[in-house]
């Protein structure tokens, strides 16, 4: 208890490797102590280590069904910021099944919800959010839920875009034409009502974003019309330390959404800067607003990129 309280004060002054080998260390003797499991996710999280949890769990025989399920849950979010690792995406999976066959609170539900669209399970979330409306009808105009539902059927949406102008065959187009404006719908109603039951101004704004992304760069598809530009989809992201890789801006960004391309290179005094290119402008918009909280941590600076006419 003393060692996990020590993590505690060193994770609260931003001391976190201090707390990572306290942590690890009781670990080591209980892996299957809820607290330093939750922690040491937090940490790793922060340090933008998360592969070092996967470590972990891989170099135990772990019995997760006596983990509660709410660590299950955190131990879930955790591993899916991990990219390209099969390992990772096969375990967070796994975790989340077990979860479900416990007793979850609110914010464990909204919590499985996010990871499933971390690890791009977008038919799966989907599912998820209307199996547990029905199961708890309390929660039908949860804010959270209905936008990370929202978000789920765009990007739905989108594969059906891609089957629609890739597919030569005519009953495969229109297959994709009737599900994509099923989804995009789908989408429009529980962006809608997420809306009106957010009372927070930031997640209203994001959800305004979201409709108008459907608005602008959705719905004209059909006309032929491309996506928003590269430009508009990029961040621009300086005063990085040369002990970053771009494995480490990939984990620290992809929280966000999906990334198409990071470019990193050598800049002055030591430092690095990147250009991160993000599936769409809505997902780069949403890393611009929370550019505080990376800079509050790593002191890395994000700005909109753009273009020298």
């Amino acid at each position: 208890m003393k060692q996990i309280s020590d993590a505690e004060r060193h994770i609260v002054i931003r001391d976190y490797m201090p707390a990572f080998k306290k942590l690890h260390e009781v670990l080591e003797e209980d892996i299957y102590n809820y607290r330093a499991l939750e922690l040491f996710c937090e940490v790793n999280t922060l340090l933008g280590t998360p592969e070092r949890v996967l470590d972990l769990l891989l170099s135990k025989k772990v019995d997760y069904q006596q983990i509660r399920s709410n660590t299950l849950v955190v131990l879930s979010e955790t591993l899916s910021l991990i990219r390209n690792d099969k390992k990772g995406e096969s375990l967070s999976k796994g975790l989340l099944d077990i979860a479900l066959n416990g007793r979850l609170e609110e914010k464990e539900l909204i919590k499985i919800a996010l990871t499933l669209k971390k690890l791009g399970e977008d038919k799966a979330l989907v599912d998820f959010v209307n199996k547990t409306t029905q199961e708890y009808p309390n929660l039908s105009m949860n804010a959270p839920l209905l936008t990370q539902k929202g978000r789920a059927l765009i990007d739905l949406a989108k594969r059906c875009e891609v089957t629609f102008h890739e597919s030569s065959n005519s009953r495969i187009k229109d297959k994709a034409k009737e599900d994509f404006e099923k989804y995009i719908s789908e989408a429009r109603k529980s962006l809608g009502l997420a809306y009106e039951n957010s009372g927070d101004t930031v997640d209203k704004n994001y959800i305004s974003k979201a409709l108008d992304y459907i608005n602008t760069e959705m719905l004209p598809f059909l006309s032929g019309k491309k996506k928003s530009s590269p430009e508009r989809r990029t961040l621009y992201v300086h005063n990085i330390s040369n002990a970053f890789s771009e494995k480490d801006v990939r984990n620290l960004y992809a929280r966000y959404g999906e990334i198409e391309k990071i470019t990193l290179m050598a800049g002055a005094k030591n430092k690095q800067f990147a250009f991160i290119e993000f599936s769409d402008d809505v997902v780069a918009d949403i890393a611009f607003e929370d550019r505080e909280n990376i800079l509050e941590t790593h002191k890395i600076y994000t700005d909109r990129y753009k273009i020298n006419k």
